[in-house]
């Protein structure tokens, strides 16, 4: 099963459910300090606790921004961690590459204030 995560009304992630489950735990662990709130939501929205879905087009400007940086560490360290850290390594790739597609999906959006830009920090 997959799951989705709806940036917007025109951007919508969807990898496979072990990858949507994890990135949105990863996510969530970025996030529970700052805004446990939303990371309690992430945590919700996994597929083994719902039917995997998270809805980002409600998130004000500043959460949004706030995903996009939780995102952008996760894409950060997961290289670091390498696919020995997998359960199954042979995921890994496809693991990197879809935290990469949500991570700039996040940055086209207009409320992440980066104009589709790739730079940290914006």
């Amino acid at each position: 099963m997959a799951g989705t995560l709806i940036v917007n009304e025109g951007s919508i992630w969807m990898p496979p459910g072990w990858i949507f489950d994890n990135v949105l735990a990863d996510l969530a662990a970025e996030l529970q300090q700052r805004l446990p709130t939303l990371a309690a939501r992430l945590l919700d929205g996994r597929t083994d606790r719902s039917v995997g879905y998270f809805d980002c087009a409600s998130l004000e400007p500043a959460a949004l921004r706030e995903l996009l940086h939780a995102a952008e560490r996760v894409l950060d360290r997961t290289p670091t961690a390498g696919a020995g850290s997998f359960h199954d390594p042979s995921g890994f790739p496809g693991y990197v590459r879809n935290v990469r597609d949500l991570v700039a999906l996040l940055r086209e959006d207009p409320r992440a204030g980066t104009n589709g830009g790739s730079g940290h920090g914006s």
